[in-house]
């Protein structure tokens, strides 16, 4: 006990040695500004020591123009005064460290612009913006004692009605699809300036259709704890009602359902003005107490959509997931009994039993309507039969899958809330005739729903279901919506329980589903059920959308992160993983309400928005883009475009000994973050593949060339580079235990610069608020800057010694989706410069039309002017289309010195293009 004491008491004074250094000014200095600036109103920012107080002047020939007095700030920087214009300043810091004041640091000298100013906020140039509605915003300064003559915004070569003031302002305008200008220009007695840009507006094509909603919602307040008639009638309806969706919705968007919360929520963002149901004519079908009736009424509406039923073995679980791919692939609608209320009324309708499973499935003898000896287990059987009806013969879609429980629910169906069934996702499926099952990943304990049969069975049909779907897939991966069903079976926290811990039960579902060429959409206990899935999907997106810029140096500086020489400050630059939204029912319960936080907007936030999710929700990250702030940053979660376990996909292949999948795994990632401009996977999982190799890393770098994170147990040691990508360490979860969370970053802070990534769990804003503010308490000598993810990874990868260069950020074309055959054509291509390097004479547009990308017959255009860091351009080009009609490919990067950026990681531009006959 006494060297223990001895010990915290040295440590502690050595921190109290290190502090006191702070006295000289050596290792301060003022980051920002310096140089020829573009604001009369700069942020003072530094580099320095942890402090208790700082005060920063602004000093001219005169002396003293601007003081900030002592502030009481743990900051590194403030917004100065505004001052003259066209005039040479210099600044200094000085910081209080244990009572004592430090020197004053070194002069910074600057030299302000002239007065006015006009900064253009937003539209940025070469921007993206989704339309109809564009936010135009601008900040017009003047010098003190200066007033603005005239200030005028035009868009497209018209006047906009604005107030003469100095300062920021914004106007909201309705703007067209395509390229478009706009232009502020101010002017004092003294002088006049301007800015401009053009950009580009999508506009959502819009429906203008019948949508006939089904509203069931009235189920979500049965009681189905204590009364199980209730429970055994909800199943049915939502089975039923889930699977007619997916075929009414097959052709076009023709149904949607009312059952939750969050389905008035979507429907309410989608039917607001100029998106794409404002115009669609909705029709409400409801039958309150008798939701069997209004079942009927909508299927009247659709007459020839529906060719009978199929009706399940209320013996045999598993018949309730055959029922939903039997109705998928032969337009069937289930039902758990003909003389049910939901029978009765379809019966009553005129739909007849077209397959009936009843009494087929024994678990003895041979397999009903196949040459299998039965599996000894009738739920394995039927999923056997299935396989061979439907997935064996290619009769349904095998890229398509969906692992959900089955009517085992109805055995325990008060035990979680009543959504948890995830009846209401089956429509995905039906809509794609796919394959929906729910079988054990183990072969040492049999499942809870089947304990006679043979160890192994469930797991031996998982596999063989899987490899049907591979071999049908027919080189394509695999997209699998649902999760293990841990409260309910296969896992130690299911009834009765298991053995195995619920998250290695799902480590070793995503093996086994990577090992097919499978990737997970994991629809995970909690929020796992979402509805409207076949309808969402029909939501038209572009074909690109834009990030935030990635911070340039000159950005970096004006936050006290780094200064001009590259060293960096001595802060705890903290990352928040903010997941898990590798699911799309996740993002469909929690995106809405995490964003109406008060706080979004004022704290760096890394949402971990899979790009995959688009495929069911494609609401879902399109309002994320169209509602953004500044501090809004999108990345991908587990483990890119799909949860995969990624050391599965490359040879050798455990379980199934496949080929690699590594090219068709980068490929479906590179589609995905491309047109979400993506280039930051947030999470990489390994479940029990074991560590991540070097090779996981390159295959990751291919798609992800800005960053990549994983946990203690799966990396490689400390943070590193692999092919030039960041590979940061997680150093552990957070929970919503703000106190508890703060002791846990506490653990791992230490003195001086350093890199720090946690997890969060469906925690938003205000949460990391708090958070940060808490850990900053606890550790005033330590302190921390909380980034975004591009923040992160670009000074990680400055720090290991990387370099931030040849990075392109493309916006748009002006092409068209289709050209004439043969014809000449024009069209404007836009880029940013998302990069440290500045892009001079040495750099050129190389375009192509092709088939597919031939970087060795592409046409090299010379720009012919700089663009600096965070900078956009747009290059005109001119061509002739191909001869032949058809499908092509309009591809483009750029070159420094004959080296593409595709080489350094940058995705190149790559789009679909339509040449038609003349």
């Amino acid at each position: 006990m006494m060297y223990v004491t001895i010990l915290t008491a040295l440590c502690f004074a050595l921190c109290l040695g290190s502090r006191a250094s702070a006295k000289s000014a050596d290792d301060l200095r003022v980051s920002y500004p310096e140089g020829v600036i573009d604001t009369l109103q700069p942020w003072v920012a530094f580099i320095g020591p942890p402090h208790d107080k700082w005060q920063a002047q602004v000093q001219s020939e005169q002396g003293v123009v601007w003081d900030s007095g002592e502030m009481s700030s743990r900051e590194y920087r403030t917004r100065c005064a505004t001052l003259p214009g066209s005039s040479a300043f210099s600044a200094r810091v000085r910081v209080l460290v244990d009572g004592h004041w430090s020197d004053w640091s070194q002069q910074s000298a600057f030299q302000t612009p002239p007065s006015p100013v006009v900064r253009l906020l937003e539209p940025i140039d070469a921007g993206r913006v989704i339309g109809p509605r564009v936010r135009v915003r601008w900040d017009a300064e003047v010098a003190p004692g200066s007033e603005l003559g005239s200030l005028e915004v035009r868009v497209d070569d018209q006047a906009v009605q604005i107030e003469l003031k100095a300062g920021e302002q914004e106007v909201f305008l309705d703007v067209k699809s395509g390229l478009h200008s706009v232009q502020v220009r101010a002017e004092s007695h003294i002088s006049k300036a301007s800015a401009a840009s053009r950009f580009f507006v999508w506009r959502s094509p819009q429906e203008t259709g019948e949508i006939v909603v089904l509203d069931i919602s009235e189920v979500g307040s049965w009681d189905i704890q204590n009364n199980s008639e209730n429970s055994v009638r909800m199943y049915e309806l939502l089975h039923a009602a889930a699977c007619l969706q997916g075929i009414v919705n097959r052709p076009r968007p023709r149904m949607a359902v009312r059952l939750m919360p969050q389905d008035d929520e979507w429907l309410a963002y989608l039917r607001k003005q100029g998106a794409w149901l404002e115009k669609a004519t909705f029709t409400t079908v409801k039958s309150e107490g008798n939701p069997e009736q209004a079942i009927v009424d909508v299927l009247k509406r659709f007459p020839d959509a529906v060719n009978g039923l199929v009706v399940w073995d209320e013996n045999v679980n598993a018949t309730s997931n055959v029922a939903t791919t039997a109705s998928g692939v032969e337009d069937l609608l289930p039902v758990r009994s003909t003389q049910s209320l939901l029978g009765r009324a379809f019966g009553e309708a005129g739909l007849n039993v077209k397959l009936d499973l009843r009494g087929r499935f024994k678990g003895s003898g041979t397999i009903w309507e196949t040459s299998e000896p039965s599996t000894g287990s009738a739920k394995c059987d039927a999923y056997i039969w299935a396989r061979e009806r439907y997935l064996d013969t290619g009769r349904c879609n095998a890229r398509k899958l969906g692992y959900w429980l089955d009517a085992f629910w109805l055995t325990n169906p008060g035990r979680l809330p009543w959504w948890e069934h995830c009846l209401s996702n089956h429509d995905w499926i039906t809509k794609h005739r796919g394959f929906v099952f729910d079988l054990s990943n183990w072969d040492d304990e049999t499942p809870q729903d089947d304990p006679g049969q043979k160890l192994g069975t469930d797991l031996e049909t998982f596999k063989s279901i899987m490899a049907s779907a591979c071999n049908q897939a027919k080189g394509h991966l695999i997209h699998v919506s649902g999760f293990t069903p841990w409260a309910h079976k296969y896992t130690e926290i299911s009834n009765p329980p298991g053995k195995h811990h619920a998250v290695h039960t799902e480590w070793e579902v995503v093996r086994i589903l990577s090992a097919y060429n499978a990737y997970l959409d994991a629809d995970a206990i909690g929020t796992s059920a979402m509805a409207n899935a076949s309808f969402w999907s029909w939501m038209p997106l572009p074909e690109r959308y834009l990030q935030n810029p990635a911070p340039s140096p000159l950005e970096l500086r004006k936050r006290g992160y780094m200064d001009k020489d590259g060293a960096l400050a001595p802060l705890g630059f903290t990352l928040m993983y903010v997941g898990d939204f590798d699911s799309a029912a996740w993002l469909y319960h929690r995106e809405q309400d995490l964003w109406a936080q008060s706080t979004r907007g004022s704290v760096p936030m890394g949402w971990a928005f899979n790009p995959n999710l688009s495929e069911r929700l494609a609401p879902g990250l399109h309002f994320a883009f169209e509602n953004k702030t500044p501090q809004d940053f999108l990345t991908a979660g587990d483990s890119g475009a799909g949860y995969v376990n990624p050391t599965v996909l490359q040879s050798p292949r455990p379980i199934s000994g496949l080929p690699s999948a590594e090219d068709l795994w980068v490929e479906h990632c590179q589609r995905f973050f491309r047109q979400f401009d993506y280039s930051i996977t947030g999470f990489l999982i390994n479940g029990h593949a074991g560590q991540l190799t070097e090779g996981a890393e390159r295959m990751t770098a291919r798609f992800s060339p800005d960053g990549t994170a994983t946990q203690p147990h799966w990396n490689r040691g400390d943070n590193h580079l692999t092919a030039g990508m960041p590979v940061a360490l997680i150093y552990g979860d957070l929970d919503a235990n703000v106190e508890a969370s703060a002791a846990m970053m506490a653990q791992h802070r230490r003195q001086g610069e350093q890199f720090l990534a946690f997890r969060i769990i469906l925690l938003g804003p205000d949460y990391v608020t708090q958070l940060i503010t808490r850990a900053q308490g606890l550790q005033p000598d330590r302190p921390y800057a909380l980034v975004d993810p591009y923040t992160f990874y670009y000074l990680l990868r400055h720090s290991l010694g990387g370099t931030n260069g040849s990075r392109a950020a493309w916006s748009f074309d002006t092409l068209g989706s289709e050209i004439a055959a043969g014809q000449s054509f024009s069209f404007e291509i836009g880029v940013r410069n998302n990069g440290w390097d500045t892009w001079g004479e040495d750099c050129a547009l190389r375009w192509g039309i092709a088939r597919a990308e031939d970087w060795n017959t592409a046409c090299a255009v010379r720009t012919g002017q700089k663009v600096a860091p965070g900078e956009a351009l747009l290059t005109a080009i001119g061509g002739v289309a191909p001869e032949e009609p058809g499908d092509y490919l309009l591809y483009a990067d750029f070159e420094r010195s004959g080296k593409p950026f595709r080489e350094s990681g940058s995705l190149p531009y790559v789009r679909h293009l339509s040449v038609r006959k003349r």
